[in-house]
């Protein structure tokens, strides 16, 4: 297993080899997110490595997911022009690094006091692997949001399920400005990233209180 974005060390053992023997390696079954630091890269998803290529050699992968690479050795000895060719396959699972994901946050129209009024939060680009808690600071204290976890702090803690029509409350005239982050973490690499917005909330006072 490899770390998205980090480069892996990739062992080929080319076994015993005479001083006049020639190795020609290909590794076909790349991705076009993969790459390794040495050899030529064919351009059809295969690199073709020498063996001064295979010492220290990584492979980088900027795509989580699995798959199988194809390695083919030659060798030839170019005393007596004979060769030997071996194939084996080896398995690569990329792992997923957290990366911010998209945030777009919407309020529906002017906030009436002591009415709910829509706060939209959508994200994106979270994949499988990926848990995201959302946090909301600046609501006031006679203020609420519909969902999510009240802290200590003030702020309010919520999950991706609290966003399916969340809407804010105010209590008070006073305007607010809301600060939401987004923090995900990767749960196979405990990998952490966060993304943050602000929406300013205009509180229509309510003339009838």
């Amino acid at each position: 297993m490899i770390i998205e974005n980090t480069a892996a060390a990739f062992d080929i053992d080319l076994g015993a080899v005479s001083p006049s023997d020639v190795a020609d390696i290909t590794v076909s079954g790349l991705t076009d997110r993969m790459k390794f630091s040495a050899g030529k890269d064919n351009g059809d998803g295969s690199w073709k490595l020498a063996a001064e290529d295979l010492d220290g050699l990584t492979l980088t992968a900027t795509d989580p997911g699995p798959t199988v690479l194809q390695v083919q050795i030659s060798v030839r000895d170019a005393k007596v022009s004979t060769s030997t060719t071996s194939s084996f396959d080896v398995s690569v699972k990329v792992l997923n690094v957290a990366e911010a994901p998209g945030l777009s946050v919407r309020l529906g129209g002017g906030a009436l006091e002591e009415a709910e009024t829509p706060l939209t939060i959508q994200l994106s680009d979270l994949t499988a692997t990926e848990m995201v808690a959302i946090t909301i600071d600046g609501v006031g204290n006679d203020d609420e949001l519909t969902a999510g976890t009240l802290n200590p702090d003030g702020s309010y803690t919520l999950d991706l399920e609290d966003l399916v029509g969340l809407a804010i409350i105010p209590h008070s005239s006073a305007d607010l400005d809301l600060t939401i982050v987004a923090n995900v973490t990767d749960t196979t690499t405990d990998t952490m990233a966060s993304v943050s917005d602000t929406v300013h909330v205009a509180v229509i006072p309510d003339m009838l209180t």
